[in-house]
């Protein structure tokens, strides 16, 4: 039996150089609810370096159904959001 594929977001996060710290995948449900501390709450990423997330949200079959770039100020606040194609 096939397990039914859920709609995702992997999330590559990075500090002011560029460098990767960290990438993870959730579930789509705690990227709109607002239950993620990284995408969610400035002091989480002002204390981890966080200075941008992408994003790749793939739909049920692991198509991608939208990319994106959130760049963030040194006190973790959004400073800009770029929707990036899709290739």
């Amino acid at each position: 039996m096939s397990e039914q594929l859920k709609e995702v977001v992997v999330l590559s996060i990075r500090d002011i150089s560029g460098q990767i710290l960290g990438e993870e995948q959730i579930p789509l449900d705690v990227w709109y609810d607002g239950l993620h501390p990284l995408i969610d709450d400035s002091a989480v990423r002002k204390d981890q370096g966080v200075r941008s997330i992408e994003g790749i949200q793939l739909n049920s079959r692991g198509d991608v159904s939208s990319k994106w770039r959130v760049e963030y100020d040194a006190e973790g606040r959004v400073k800009e959001s770029t929707e990036l194609p899709i290739s």
